[in-house]
Formats: structure tokens, C-alpha cells, sequence
């Protein structure tokens, strides 16, 4: 059997790929890589070499899976629509931090524009760690 999955963003959907070869036994004999365009010649004829359950498991950490699949879903939107620059509110906090350093996986620095948006509410510090962001990534 033979399972090919689509690697990239399509509206809300993102595809991880992992496309993979069964032998006629059940046994994994080939698995793509997830997260990125793979081509993968699999020979039939050879001898089967079982690469066991723990291959369909082995990449499985479901927050590395998470940002993988953000960062793909993100670099896809941004080519199908032509999108060079990229403006983002930051403030600080965990919520901007994780959005800006999804983002800097994918846009190079000079192509991203970070604004913090302060209100009443933000401490000076929000500013010094708003500041501190922009400079570690």
C-alpha cells in the first residue's frame, strides 16, 4: 500500500506530508519526511526492511508538530498571495513572543516590521521586553 499526502496550506488545512509504503505484510517500509517537500523512490522488489511502529512515532512531538505546521501553514499563505512584509503588534508577553519568533522563522528580519501597541495597562517593562524580543530574534 501506498499512502501519498500533500505537503503545505490549503485555506484552513495544513499538510504535514509523511507520505509512506506498507509491504504486503503490514510492516512500515518507507516514510517521507514531514513538514516538507520529499521525493522518494521505493523499490518493491527489494527485501523488505521494517522500519516498525516507533518510525510512525519517532517525530511525534506534538509541539515541535505544532510549530512546524504554523510555520508551513504561514510560509504558504504568504507566497499564494505575494506578500513580501509582514507587520506585527507585539507586546511583551508569551502570545507575541511565540508570534514573532514563528514569524522570524520564516521572513527574513528585514521583511518584518514588530510594533509595540501600548495602552494604559502596559507596564514599563512590557516595553523593556518588547525592546529585548526584537533584539533576540
Amino acid at each position: 500500500m501506498v499512502y501519498v499526502n500533500q505537503v503545505g496550506a490549503q485555506d484552513e488545512l495544513v499538510f504535514d506530508g509523511a507520505s509512506m509504503v506498507m509491504s504486503p505484510e503490514g510492516s512500515l517500509q518507507h516514510m517521507s519526511k514531514r513538514f516538507q517537500e520529499d521525493i522518494s523512490i521505493v523499490d518493491t522488489n527489494q527485501p523488505v526492511h521494517d522500519y516498525g511502529y516507533e518510525a510512525l512515532c519517532e517525530d511525534h512531538d506534538s509541539y515541535k508538530n505544532m510549530i512546524e505546521a504554523m510555520k508551513l501553514g504561514l510560509k504558504d499563505y504568504l507566497a499564494k498571495t505575494g506578500i513580501q512584509d509582514v507587520v506585527i503588534g507585539i507586546s511583551g508577553g508569551i502570545d507575541s513572543a511565540l508570534s514573532l519568533y514563528i514569524m522570524a522563522q520564516v521572513v527574513s528580519p528585514e521583511h518584518i516590521h514588530a510594533i509595540y501597541m501600548p495602552t494604559r495597562f502596559n507596564s514599563d517593562e512590557s516595553w523593556t521586553l518588547s525592546q529585548q524580543l526584537t533584539q533576540n530574534l
